[in-house]
């Protein structure tokens, strides 16, 4: 493959698209190409309309044409099945509650980032304090 049709590729970064999630909201995303010194690493999605929103990401092992359109379909499927997925919902009180009995999120400096909105560290504690006695596994990943 020419760098000339990889750097015409490279060019159409980054963009935006929207992606309904599982209240039937439309969520923007701006997609763009993670690189670092120049060199491609991966596609990133930042959500638009928030600050601490959702954040998906894609790595790379090449860089190269199809490996970036493949990625890009990763991306697109890893954006779609974590917006049909709701982690917490309100009750009857407007608290948020578990929707079941596992949450996904993604570490913030303020909270967690679940559901592409910010819980709070406290708000996250009181969520927790319902389970007293239950047993808790905590997985830490990279995205």
């Amino acid at each position: 493959m020419s760098n000339r049709s990889l750097q015409d590729l490279e060019k159409s970064f980054p963009f935006r698209e929207e992606f309904r999630d599982h209240s039937g909201c439309t969520r923007e995303f701006e997609i763009s190409l993670h690189t670092v010194h120049g060199e491609v690493f991966g596609i990133v999605a930042n959500e638009v309309s928030q600050v601490e929103g959702y954040r998906f990401d894609v790595g790379l092992d090449v860089c190269s044409m199809a490996a970036i359109g493949s990625a890009l379909g990763k991306l697109r499927r890893k954006i779609r099945d974590a917006l049909v997925t709701r982690n917490l919902q309100r009750d009857s009180q407007g608290k948020k509650v578990f929707a079941r009995d596992q949450l996904y999120g993604r570490v913030s400096s303020d909270g967690l980032v679940v559901d592409g909105e910010l819980l709070r560290f406290e708000e996250f504690k009181d969520l927790l304090k319902v389970h007293e006695g239950f047993e808790i596994w905590l997985k830490i990943g990279e995205s």
